[in-house]
C-alpha cells in the first residue's frame, strides 16, 4: 500500500526486502531538469524530440540523428560522432546553489581534438553559463559556472575511467561558498560560488558544445536541480541507481 512521504508517494516497490529505502526520497526537490534514454517519456529512440521528466518543460531537440546502443549493460545516448547532440533551453534555472548529476560512459578515444568534452553546459558567459564537462587529457569531471567565483574550472574529484560508466556530480553550495565534486563515491571541493546569476531561459547543450568539444561516447541520463544536495543526497542517489550500470 503506498505511503505519502512529504507530498510524495512511496510504493511498495521503492522498498527493498530488508525494508530499506530504494530511491532517496528528496530526489525531486528542486528538480528543474531530468532527461533519460532509458524511460519512453523522456526518449523513444530515433526521435527529434527529447524530453524534461522533471515537470520544467525543459525539452530538447536532437541532432545528427541521435540514437542509443548498449556500453557495457546499460542502455546510452550513442555519441559515436561529431556534430550528435541535444539543444533546448531552460525554463527554470538556478541562481545560487546548483547539482548536475549525470551517467557517463567515455569512449577509449575522442572523435575530436580539444580539451573537454560537454556533457551538459549552458553557453552564455556574461554571469549564467553553466558546465559539467569531460576533461579530455585528463580523464577528470570538469566543472565552470561564470559570475559564481572562483569560476573554476574545478577538477578535484580524481580520475574517470573510459570504457565504463561513471557517477558523475557537481554541487555549488552558495551558503558553504564550496563545490563539491563527486566521481562515484570519490569526493572533492574547491572554494568558489559565491555568484548570483540565474541561468532561467538560457540555451542548453548536451554532449556538444562546437566540434572541439564533442563528448564521445555515451550519457544515460542527467539531472539538473536548482538546490545544493546534500553528501548524503548524492550518495543515495549513486547506490539507488549503480546496480542499473552494473556496478
Amino acid at each position: 500500500m503506498p505511503i505519502d512521504v512529504a507530498g510524495g508517494t512511496l510504493s511498495s516497490t521503492g522498498i527493498s526486502s530488508t525494508g530499506q529505502f530504494k530511491k532517496n526520497l528528496s530526489v525531486n526537490a528542486g528538480l528543474i531538469g531530468y532527461w533519460d534514454c532509458a524511460i519512453t517519456s523522456s526518449w523513444t529512440n530515433g526521435s527529434s524530440t527529447l524530453y524534461d521528466l522533471s515537470g520544467s518543460g525543459s525539452n530538447a531537440t536532437a541532432y545528427g540523428s541521435v540514437t542509443t546502443a548498449t556500453f557495457g549493460s546499460a542502455l546510452g545516448w550513442n555519441f559515436n560522432a561529431d556534430g550528435k547532440y541535444f539543444s533546448g533551453t531552460f525554463v527554470v534555472g538556478a541562481s545560487t546553489n546548483a547539482t548536475i548529476e549525470a551517467w557517463v560512459w567515455p569512449a577509449a578515444s575522442e572523435l575530436t581534438a580539444g580539451d573537454r568534452g560537454t556533457l551538459i553546459m549552458c553557453n552564455n558567459s556574461s554571469g549564467s553559463g553553466i558546465y559539467h564537462s569531460w576533461n579530455k587529457s585528463k580523464a577528470a569531471l570538469s566543472n565552470y559556472w561564470y559570475g559564481h567565483p572562483s569560476e573554476g574550472y574545478w577538477e578535484t574529484a580524481g580520475a574517470m575511467t573510459r570504457s565504463a560508466w561513471n557517477y558523475t556530480c557537481a554541487v555549488w553550495n552558495y551558503r558553504e561558498q564550496t563545490i563539491h565534486q563527486y566521481i562515484g563515491t570519490t569526493h572533492g571541493q574547491g572554494s568558489t560560488t559565491v555568484g548570483t546569476t540565474n541561468n532561467t531561459g538560457m540555451n542548453f547543450l548536451i554532449a556538444r558544445e562546437s566540434s572541439d568539444r564533442q563528448f564521445s561516447g555515451g550519457i544515460a541520463l542527467i539531472r539538473y536541480w536548482n538546490r545544493a544536495l546534500q553528501s548524503q543526497e548524492v550518495y543515495n542517489n549513486y547506490y539507488a541507481e549503480k546496480g542499473r550500470f552494473g556496478l
